[in-house]
């Protein structure tokens, strides 16, 4: 903070004989006092991931990109952008796609990640170093309608979540792992297969974060 005090300036008129009139003049000139604050506060952005590939169910192929991003919300400035190759590996080793009710998706694939790179920013300073592969393969998927629990959640991007997780509808020991549907919808992103021309996009909105600009 910086300010300016204001400054009283006073003339006096001396004084004469005894017959004489002393008269006195004052001359006051202030200036207003002026403030300045400065602050520095943090900015938002979001984070997520990107994917955009093309899928044929037929060939039983998954080829694209995946990029992990920051973006600021404000100005729309790519803080951050991390691309890896993404490509079905032709495994088979995890169950059909399938919602906990049983649905079936329209394709799951085991996918493998590879050649990371960034080509934006600085990611280091969001997700730490970023490794150039996974260490192992990823479960993606999509689902016409995803429903979990009897509420239908409209198109899904699905995730074969290797980790546990539980369900509100069995007893509290019973736990799972498997496809689960990440619904982007929600949280702003968006997810979409075209069957005709194979195009499959989709961004997964993970978090909003403030951060120095």
């Amino acid at each position: 903070m910086r300010g300016t005090s204001g400054l009283l300036l006073c003339a006096l008129v001396g004084c004469g004989g005894d017959s004489e009139t002393t008269s006195q003049t004052t001359e006051t000139t202030d200036t207003d006092t002026t403030e300045t604050t400065e602050t520095i506060d943090t900015a938002l952005a979001v984070m997520g991931y990107k994917g955009d590939a093309m899928v044929d169910t037929d060939a039983g192929t998954y080829a694209g990109t995946e990029t992990y991003y920051v973006t600021s919300i404000a100005k729309g400035t790519e803080l951050c952008a991390f691309v890896y190759q993404v490509n079905a590996n032709g495994g088979a080793t995890w169950p059909p796609c399938a919602d906990p009710e049983g649905n079936v998706c329209e394709f799951g694939f085991e996918v493998d990640f590879t050649d990371g790179a960034e080509t934006a920013g600085d990611c280091g300073s969001f997700f730490g170093t970023l490794s150039t592969s996974w260490d192992g393969p990823a479960g993606y998927g999509y689902i016409e309608d995803y429903v979990w629990e009897g509420y239908s959640y409209g198109p899904s991007l699905m995730y074969y979540f290797q980790s546990y997780y539980t369900s509100t509808t069995t007893p509290s020991s019973t736990y799972y792992y498997g496809w689960g549907g990440v619904d982007v919808e929600s949280d702003g992103g968006y997810v979409n297969w075209d069957p005709t021309s194979g195009a499959f996009t989709y961004d997964w909105v993970s978090d909003t974060i403030s951060y120095f600009p």
